[in-house]
């Protein structure tokens, strides 16, 4: 019933310092498309928060070309975050994606957002709607919660700046994730910290490690 449709595998990691890897997301992505008879033309893949507009993620960029190239007929995805974090953001693609006629596979949901008749879904709509929105309020409260964390250790008399001692490199890595710092000494959960700034918990870990070692 697919058979013939083209599709692009579009994968996401957090960060380009992460230690985390895309390849199990290609690899299972394409077992995903080989099932559905879906015949894989592009895949793309890109380091990036997916916090980031639309207009700054150079893998969306990539996306949206082949899309007014109509290059394809399915965009094949693990989970919706991949697409980003904002709901406006993957609302605005998966419209854009509609309007050509190409159907997002959101694999570990098995959702499809067009039918084989080209038509949109309105319970995969309603689903998607409330699952990027359950993901915003998380998102928003963790974030009052890392707030909350860094007035009380202030209040505490906590030092939140950089530690001493530590070398030029990794001096350079605890600056650039200064917030992450911060909330690991507020006393935060490591994963809470990755949710909040969408990064890997190893980069969580390195962080701590290193605060410990200064």
């Amino acid at each position: 019933m697919m058979a013939g449709k083209r599709a692009v595998i579009f994968v996401r990691v957090s960060s380009k310092d992460d230690r985390q890897d895309y390849q199990r997301q290609i690899d299972d992505l394409k077992s995903y498309c080989e099932n559905k008879s879906l015949e894989v033309v592009k895949v793309i893949s890109e380091k990036i928060s997916g916090a980031k507009k639309n207009e700054l993620r150079p893998g969306i960029q990539k996306l949206l070309k082949l899309t007014e190239e109509n290059a394809y007929d399915a965009l094949v995805i693990s989970e919706v975050s991949r697409l980003g974090r904002s709901p406006f953001e993957v609302q605005k693609m998966i419209e854009e994606l509609s309007e050509k006629g190409i159907s997002v596979h959101i694999q570990t949901l098995n959702l499809v957002t067009l039918d084989d008749d080209g038509n949109r879904s309105a319970m995969v709509d309603f689903m998607l709607a409330i699952l990027m929105q359950f993901a915003k309020i998380e998102r928003e409260t963790l974030i009052t919660r890392v707030r909350s964390g860094l007035e009380r250790a202030k209040r505490q008399g906590k030092t939140l700046g950089r530690p001493k001692g530590s070398s030029e490199k990794d001096d350079k890595f605890l600056k650039k994730y200064r917030p992450v710092k911060d909330d690991i000494e507020a006393g935060l959960s490591i994963r809470k910290i990755s949710k909040i700034h969408d990064i890997s918990v190893n980069t969580v870990l390195k962080v701590k490690g290193l605060l410990k070692a200064a």
